[in-house]
């Protein structure tokens, strides 16, 4: 039996749900690159510009841009190419971002 007032998170309008990870499936999370990582491993590696990193990856420099504002993610392979040439590894450049504003108002995750 639950105290008086308090929220249900297991139900949400009739349907079910499964607590925690129902909630961070649903928030439909975003990778991004964070680019700002992406400069200091071009620092170190002494890559000067975009344009020479998306040589160095062998992609089209338009590609890179997008990237770099980001519109676009990378694919796992090219991915894999950038941080061979910068030397990281993926968790070193990628981030993500959730999206929990539908949650809010149901009680979810803040």
């Amino acid at each position: 039996m639950k105290p008086k007032g308090a929220k249900d998170y297991t139900t949400n309008g009739g349907k079910e749900r499964h607590g925690m990870a129902m909630n961070w499936l649903q928030s439909n999370p975003k990778i991004f690159i964070n680019m700002i990582y992406v400069d200091k491993f071009m620092e170190t590696r002494r890559i000067k510009s975009y344009n020479i990193l998306a040589d160095l990856i062998g992609f089209h420099r338009s590609s890179m841009y997008r990237i770099s504002i980001g519109q676009a993610v990378p694919n796992h392979q090219t991915l894999a190419r950038m941080c061979a040439v910068l030397g990281c590894q993926p968790g070193d450049i990628l981030y993500m971002k959730y999206n929990f504003k539908d949650h809010t108002e149901s009680g979810g995750i803040e």
